[in-house]
């Protein structure tokens, strides 16, 4: 789609080249300039910046209170652990201590599940 300055700058050019065109034929240049400009697409000139997206990383370590894990593994299937789906936000993790909940968004355990 053309937007109107893009058409308006095409427009002015056209008829500044048109002014050098023999005299009768000047104003039939330019209605034919201005149709064809009209109906052409111009490529989208602008430069938008690409979004960055930083690369979320596993936490390196679990923690509980002032003690910090890490050594650990993150449970995918829990089912065959025998444990149920953990809430929204939480996984469990297998740890030397045991099975825990662990809160994704601080990485604290929030309680031993075994």
């Amino acid at each position: 789609m053309t937007t109107p300055y893009a058409l308006a700058g095409v427009t002015s050019l056209i008829m500044s080249a048109a002014a050098f065109a023999a005299p009768g034929t000047a104003q039939e240049a330019v209605a034919e300039q201005i149709a064809f400009a009209s109906t052409t697409v111009m490529p989208n000139t602008i430069d938008t910046p690409t979004p960055q997206v930083e690369k979320v990383e596993e936490p390196s370590a679990i923690y509980y209170r002032s003690y910090e894990y890490p050594d650990y593994t993150v449970i995918e299937d829990y089912t065959s652990f025998g444990l149920t789906p953990p809430p929204s936000g939480h996984y469990y993790a297998e740890m030397s201590l045991g099975i825990v909940e662990v809160s994704e968004k601080t990485n604290m355990i929030m309680k031993f599940a075994r």
